[in-house]
């Protein structure tokens, strides 16, 4: 009994190694500057100078794009893209942020289409969902700012660049502080092997 057990897992892990792996890719649009966010330690972020433009009175804020639905065919497919925001900030900060307006352009070797809109999104701030205990000190927000940026093939190159420009003010006791931030939104392509 044992052994024909064994005989028939042996065979069903030959039979699964015989199986080929496929690859599936995805293609991101990001903010490398910010991006690096996920590897840092808080103390990191909040008190070092390459973080400086895209923190605001305490509150730190970056793109984040999701890959959405592909269009057309495998080889000749696109995918569209999604756009939103994170923010963190420290427990003991009580400033708000509100996103005023968005403008979205392509400025480097990519097809895209402007887009700009008056939003009036204030962000909700609440605990963070990771079990990851860098974000135990955080709070944060996050909010989708618009749900399709293309339903067209932005042809994206290595070179690619989509600007994204958000007018955002803080609200710091009774005060208003508007600036506007800027973001490089660049390809990254990230290929994972999948078995079949």
């Amino acid at each position: 009994m044992f052994r024909r057990l064994f005989i028939v897992t042996i065979s069903a892990v030959v039979l699964l190694s015989m199986v080929g792996c496929g690859q599936y890719t995805i293609i991101d649009l990001i903010h490398p500057e910010t991006e690096r966010f996920y590897t840092e330690k808080v103390e990191d972020v909040f008190n070092h100078a390459p973080y400086e433009p895209y923190i605001n009175e305490g509150i730190y804020m970056f793109p984040v794009t999701r890959q959405n639905q592909k269009y057309g065919s495998d080889e000749e497919g696109y995918y569209s893209y999604s756009l939103g925001i994170v923010a963190y900030k420290k427990y003991d900060n009580l400033n708000t942020a509100t996103i005023n307006h968005i403008k979205v352009v392509g400025t480097n070797d990519v097809a895209f289409k402007e887009i700009e809109e008056d939003i009036n999104v204030t962000l909700e701030f609440g605990k963070s969902a990771s079990d990851d205990p860098k974000y135990d000190s955080l709070l944060v927000g996050e909010s989708s700012l618009i749900e399709e940026i293309n339903n067209y093939n932005l042809n994206l190159s290595d070179e690619s660049v989509i600007t994204f420009i958000m007018n955002v003010s803080i609200h710091v006791n009774g005060k208003t502080i508007t600036k506007d931030i800027k973001y490089d939104l660049k390809r990254r392509k990230r290929t994972y092997s999948m078995r079949m």
